[in-house]
C-alpha cells in the first residue's frame, strides 16, 4: 500500500559514501581544501592582516617607556589594553576558523540538512536552524577593525555569555578613535543587544550556492564544494559514527 513511497523515501535520505580515487594527489587535494576555506570564511569575514598587531605593540612600547620613566600607573593601563587587544584579535581568528568549518559542513551535508539526519558536534541541525554571530569593535586611535564571533545554534549555544563578552570588548576598545569610533561603537552595542545578525541555515547554503573562486581560477571556477576532500569530513565536525545509522 504505503510501502513504496515510505522505501523511496529511506533510500533518498540514506547516507551516501564518498571515496576518494588512490591516484588523486593528497597534497593538491589539501591546497584546494585550504583555498576553499579560504574563500568561505571571505563570505562572512573580513580577514585583518598582521597589521593589526601593530597597535598591541604600541601599547606595549608605551608601557615600557612609562614604566621606565616611573609612571607605573599609565603604565598598568598601556600594558592592560595590550593584552586585551591581543587576546580579542587571538580569540576572534579562533572564531573565524570555527565558523568557516561549520560552513564547510553545511556544504558537505546538504542531504542530511534536508532529510533532517544532520548532526554537527552532536547538536542536531535542519535548513530552519538559526544561527546568530556576535561583532566585537576595535578602534586603536587610527583605524577600526571588527571581529565576528562564530556561529552560534539558537538554543544550543551560550548566545548571552557570547554576546555579553562581544559587547563588553567593544565598550573598552571601540570607542578610542575620534570621531568615528564612538559611533562604530554604539552602533556595535545596539547590535548585539538586540540579538546580534541571525541567519537560518537555509540563507547560508543560498549564499554558498552563491560562491565563486577568485577571477583567475578560470579552471577552477566552480561550486567551492568540489574542492573539499572527503577525508576531511571528520576533521570539520561532521557526523560520528554512531550517528550514520
Amino acid at each position: 500500500m504505503n510501502l513504496l513511497p515510505n522505501t523511496i523515501k529511506t533510500l533518498e535520505c540514506a547516507p551516501r559514501v564518498v571515496t576518494s580515487s588512490r591516484s588523486q594527489n593528497r597534497g593538491s587535494l589539501k591546497k584546494n581544501y585550504r583555498r576553499a576555506k579560504s574563500l568561505i570564511l571571505s563570505l562572512h569575514h573580513r580577514v585583518e592582516g598582521p597589521e593589526t598587531l601593530l597597535f598591541p605593540a604600541l601599547f606595549l612600547v608605551a608601557a615600557v617607556f612609562h614604566g621606565t620613566n616611573g609612571s607605573l600607573a599609565n603604565a598598568a593601563w598601556d600594558l592592560l589594553f595590550a593584552v586585551l587587544m591581543s587576546a580579542a584579535q587571538f580569540l576572534a581568528r579562533v572564531q573565524q576558523r570555527e565558523s568557516g568549518d561549520f560552513l564547510i559542513w553545511l556544504d558537505h551535508n546538504r542531504e542530511r540538512l534536508q532529510c533532517d539526519i544532520a548532526f554537527y558536534k552532536g547538536r542536531r541541525v535542519t535548513p530552519l536552524t538559526e544561527v546568530t554571530q556576535f561583532r566585537a569593535c576595535l578602534s586603536p586611535l587610527t583605524t577600526t577593525v571588527k571581529l565576528t564571533s562564530r556561529y552560534l545554534i539558537h538554543g544550543q549555544d551560550n548566545l548571552l555569555g557570547m554576546g555579553l563578552a562581544y559587547s563588553l570588548v567593544t565598550l573598552l576598545l571601540g570607542w578610542w578613535k575620534l570621531p568615528w569610533g564612538p559611533v562604530h561603537t554604539f552602533l556595535t552595542l545596539l547590535t548585539n543587544l538586540l540579538g546580534g545578525h541571525k541567519h537560518t541555515v537555509a540563507e547560508l547554503l543560498a549564499e554558498l550556492d552563491k560562491a565563486q573562486l577568485p577571477a583567475g581560477n578560470t579552471s577552477d571556477s566552480q561550486s567551492c564544494r568540489s574542492f573539499l576532500p572527503p577525508e576531511n569530513y571528520r576533521r570539520t565536525g561532521s557526523y560520528t559514527s554512531s550517528e550514520r545509522s
